[in-house]
């Protein structure tokens, strides 16, 4: 196995995993969605060194565009998913390539991920780079202790502090933009710092490589990129959900989870489902998930979010106590994840800069949030039920009787699925809401609905077009 082989190999995955990041960076800092999608949606990174990236953008209009009017949100994109200020190229081709750097050249770094390891062989010691993409956006500087992931934080404490491996994989799940990329980041610096060789890659980025390779019947290849993987020491492996169903790509991130564990090295990986949930995957990955320790991003309480607002506000340089209480739980009702806490953030910061506020009263802040806050308030369960009734074409009488019928069977579980997703209501209160239901019936049946959306595609279609309908009323 040659070095210039494996750092191609390096390379290529390198510059999927920035994609995904930028991608990542963009969703959070850009609060309208259709300049969103327009502009910074299908971004991608052709090529990258210490010194230069290429980004490939649709269309000449769009790099246009981008060029006069949004170049300084790409240049601190790059900067913070990378760490280093690069001189950017945009280009509409598919098909271009950087120099090499030179030995001398200069690069302005927050600090330098890309790190050595030595593989023995029979002739010498070769040395591989590990251009790890860990961002400086997340780390645990910025990762706020709550209720909801102080499991989360001790695990952590317990790993990075160990003498040897303790829990491995750590099994980590949760909802979407709950911390879980953060905190892989996050703890991924911490490794580094310790001199530990660390590889990232999100699972995007990962199907992409291996089924590409097997459409070329490219075996050699795929050997290759697994043993330069497993010369790392620790494994991050981001959004495990996604690779359900994908017989072929999961056997070749087994065969690297078992290397990982045979060989006592550490893995961590995200999902957004536990994995007695997690549908799509074989019972041999199950038991190895189980095999560790796994670990739920519980779900933020109000208490939670106000204490991630203050936080965020502070580390704006925007004094928390200049705003009314009404005010801060105006901004966070019915908030689902950090990110959107991200998003309140990034506006309130845009539109008091430059005005010296002293006061952050309820009126003041329904101003700056008009036409993107709404009054949840207006979904009930009622509305949840009459949608999806809709949708079915039954009445809504048969959502919550006790009719076994197959057609209304699934409305009622679907129907559970929104109101416990959507609504601040207790597992008691939506049981009685479908016939007096108890706690646990309720729980089987949301779990039973995250497994057959994912792999039912009616069940999948038929919450994406009753969720279109009750969005209205969000």
């Amino acid at each position: 196995m040659k070095n210039n082989d494996n750092q191609i190999f390096l390379e290529t995955i390198n510059s999927k995993n920035t994609t995904l990041l930028l991608i990542n960076y963009f969703e959070t800092s850009v609060d309208d969605q259709i300049i969103f999608n327009s502009f910074f949606r299908q971004i991608k990174v052709l090529a990258e060194n210490n010194v230069e990236i290429i980004l490939k953008v649709e269309n000449n209009f769009i790099k246009k565009e981008i060029e006069e009017k949004w170049m300084h949100l790409i240049e601190r994109a790059v900067f913070e998913v990378t760490g280093i200020k690069k001189i950017i190229s945009l280009t509409i081709s598919d098909n271009l390539e950087l120099p090499k750097p030179s030995e001398n050249a200069k690069v302005s770094k927050i600090e330098d991920y890309s790190l050595e390891i030595a593989q023995k062989s029979s002739e010498n010691k070769e040395k591989i780079k590990f251009n790890n993409i860990l961002t400086n956006k997340y780390n645990f500087g910025n990762f706020v202790l709550t209720n909801f992931n102080k499991n989360i934080i001790k695990a952590y404490e317990n790993i990075i502090n160990a003498e040897s491996i303790i829990y491995s994989p750590l099994f980590l799940y949760g909802s979407s933009g709950i911390g879980k990329t953060h905190f892989l980041h996050a703890i991924g610096s911490e490794f580094i710092k310790r001199k530990k060789t660390v590889y990232y890659i999100h699972s995007s980025a990962f199907t992409t490589l291996i089924t590409n390779w097997m459409i070329k019947k490219e075996n050699i290849d795929i050997n290759h990129f697994v043993e330069t993987v497993c010369l790392a020491d620790v494994l991050l492996f981001d959004e495990i959900q996604l690779l359900a169903n994908k017989t072929s790509t999961m056997s070749v991130l087994l065969q690297i989870v078992n290397n990982f564990i045979e060989n006592d090295k550490q893995i961590i990986i995200t999902s957004d489902k536990s994995p007695d949930v997690l549908g799509g995957f074989e019972e041999r990955f199950i038991t190895r998930f189980n095999s560790g320790l796994i670990l739920e991003f519980s779900k933020p309480t109000k208490e939670d979010f106000l204490k991630l607002l203050k936080y965020k506000l502070e580390i704006q340089g925007i004094n928390p106590e200049s705003f009314q209480k009404d005010a801060l739980e105006f901004l966070v009702y019915n908030k689902k994840s950090v990110r959107e806490i991200e998003g309140v953030v990034n506006r309130i910061k845009f539109f008091s800069e430059g005005e010296n506020i002293t006061d952050f009263n309820l009126e003041l802040i329904e101003r700056i949030f008009k036409g993107i806050i709404k009054n949840k308030e207006n979904l009930t369960h009622n509305k949840i039920i009459e949608e999806v009734a809709n949708y079915y074409n039954i009445d809504k009488e048969d959502i919550t009787g006790t009719t076994r019928k197959k057609e209304v069977v699934i409305a009622r579980d679907i129907s559970i699925w929104f109101v416990k997703n959507l609504l601040d209501l207790t597992l008691k209160s939506i049981g009685q809401i479908f016939g007096d239901k108890d706690h646990s019936t309720i729980i089987a049946v949301v779990n039973k609905i995250n497994v057959k959306k994912e792999k039912d595609p009616t069940v999948k279609y038929a919450i994406e077009k009753i969720n279109e309908k009750i969005s209205k009323f969000l």
